[in-house]
């Protein structure tokens, strides 16, 4: 079987055809032979990954000459004898010869369309549909990849995306920090900016264990433009749930030791915890049928976005997103605020959006002082509507089961 697919730059409307029919090959149709063989580079790596042995074959044509258009379609048609042409891409023209050649040749070939928001592919002779959202799951590293990225991690970059271990204990572990840091947002940020910084200066070399004195603390902070905020009222809830062990209060100063790395990091990074209570609730959320709701999650996800080391004279465009989404083959990009923040986040959001996931993908902001912000928070509310980015707010005030309606209704739609 041989599929054809007209060249469109919102690649998963391009790799479908391969998932869905699992064909011996797939012909490109398009003006650009660069960019259709760069795609055909990744969709090779991503059918291969999944043992699926697929040809993919380049056919340069002209854009607005409908008469190559044809003659290009022709040549795959009399070349390949059974042919599915895939109607979810490309442009008019294209479609119009289409329609010519299947004319021409109503034995040799088939129609098809791909709908990715509802996972269906529909035979356009028949108008019978059927439901393929089994077999065109994607990974958000592959969902990356598609778009020409790659995912950073921090085994090899230090900036990279950290590898979190969520199993059931660190899960309960964010759920305890969380139902600590939702009591007062405000406070928590403060609380774990403080210790963030003081952990740098503090915290033995290669350890768990800090001893924090506060006098130092005070000045040191002060050179570096900061201003001392104790972390001492956090300490006890912290110590009484296991999540620091060994608190020991002396006269100038006091001590204690992380539970673990993991939890380091949530307690030294204001809005990590926010970040892991999605990621976490994301991952625990099932469909109907008791299979995960999502088929892949990831938080702190660092984005290369041309998947390629630069040059010495060049700049490496790099973007992290909270956290990543994948419903079938549409990707949900949400950042997470627990405090205040501009509306320069809307733009960086919608921008890394556009890129990884085109005019498919869903942009989410949760938040939870957005009330906070007065009057610039309905400038940003309503910025967001414009920009199609669904917001959940005062995401400290959902119960459990609201906030699970909540993402349930990212895939819907806005």
């Amino acid at each position: 079987m041989t599929v054809v697919e007209f060249y469109d730059r919102d690649s998963a409307e391009n790799i479908a055809g391969a998932l869905v029919c699992e064909p011996d090959r797939i012909v490109f149709v398009g003006c650009s032979e660069k960019q259709m063989q760069k795609s055909a580079a990744i969709y090779r790596s991503i059918t291969w990954d999944r043992d699926l042995d697929i040809e993919f074959v380049i056919k340069k044509t002209v854009k607005n000459n409908l008469t190559k258009i044809c003659d290009t379609l022709i040549e795959i048609v009399e070349e390949y004898e059974d042919c599915i042409f895939d109607l979810g891409g490309g442009e008019d023209l294209f479609l119009v010869a289409a329609g010519i050649v299947q004319n021409m040749y109503p034995d040799r070939v088939k129609f098809q369309s791909f709908n990715i928001s509802s996972s269906t592919v529909t035979d356009c002779f028949s108008g019978n549909s059927y439901d393929v959202s089994h077999m065109v799951k994607l990974g958000v590293e592959e969902n990356v990849c598609l778009y020409g990225g790659k995912i950073l991690y921090e085994s090899d970059n230090s900036e990279g995306s950290f590898n979190w271990e969520i199993d059931d204990e660190f899960g309960d572990d964010i759920f305890v920090m969380w139902s600590i840091c939702k009591e007062n947002p405000h406070q928590w940020n403060k609380h774990t900016h403080a210790l963030g910084i003081i952990d740098s200066l503090f915290r033995a070399e290669g350890t768990l264990d800090i001893t924090i004195y506060p006098e130092k603390a005070k000045q040191l902070l002060a050179e570096h433009g900061e201003s001392y905020v104790s972390v001492r009222d956090i300490m006890s809830e912290l110590s009484k749930f296991g999540l620091i062990k060994h608190l020991c209060y002396e006269k100038n100063s006091y001590s204690f030791t992380y539970k673990n790395e993991q939890v380091r990091k949530c307690l030294t990074k204001a809005g990590q915890i926010l970040e892991l209570y999605v990621t976490m609730k994301a991952l625990d959320l099932c469909d109907s049928d008791a299979e995960p709701f999502f088929n892949d999650v990831m938080t702190g996800v660092c984005l290369d976005w041309d998947g390629r080391d630069a040059e010495a004279d060049e700049v490496n465009i790099k973007n992290e997103i909270d956290v990543v989404l994948m419903k079938d083959m549409i990707p949900i990009f949400i950042s997470c605020k627990n405090g205040t923040f501009n509306i320069d986040e809307l733009y960086k959001l919608s921008s890394v959006a556009n890129k990884f996931g085109g005019r498919h993908a869903k942009k989410v902001l949760v938040a939870t002082d957005l009330e906070r912000m007065g009057e610039q928070a309905k400038y940003i509310r309503a910025r967001a509507r414009d920009m199609k980015i669904r917001i959940i707010e005062n995401t400290h005030k959902l119960s459990s089961s609201e906030f699970d309606k909540a993402l349930k209704s990212l895939y819907a739609g806005l």
